[in-house]
């Protein structure tokens, strides 16, 4: 459910500052591949928190292009996810 939330939040996000611009192709492709769909939000949400992806790289191209706000968001949600519930769930 925590990674739902986000997942809508930051596709949200991105989908709104694309349909902002004037041309919605002329957001890079990284922003696209990692921020494009809930799918791709919630893969790439998972992969930040298991060790799949550098979280660092994902969070990128938030800050070049949407807003740099998205950022203390996703390290929250890391913080959250690594410190609270994986804790939780292998207590």
């Amino acid at each position: 459910l925590i990674l739902y939330i986000f997942a809508v939040f930051f596709t949200l996000f991105v989908f709104d500052h694309r349909m902002a611009l004037d041309d919605p192709r002329a957001t890079s492709q990284d922003l696209v591949q990692y921020w494009g769909t809930l799918g791709d939000s919630m893969f790439v949400l998972y992969k930040a928190v298991t060790g799949g992806v550098d979280w660092g790289d994902t969070a990128a191209p938030l800050r070049e292009e949407v807003s740099a706000w998205c950022v203390p968001f996703l390290m929250c949600y890391i913080a959250f996810m690594l410190l609270c519930v994986l804790n939780v769930i292998t207590g």
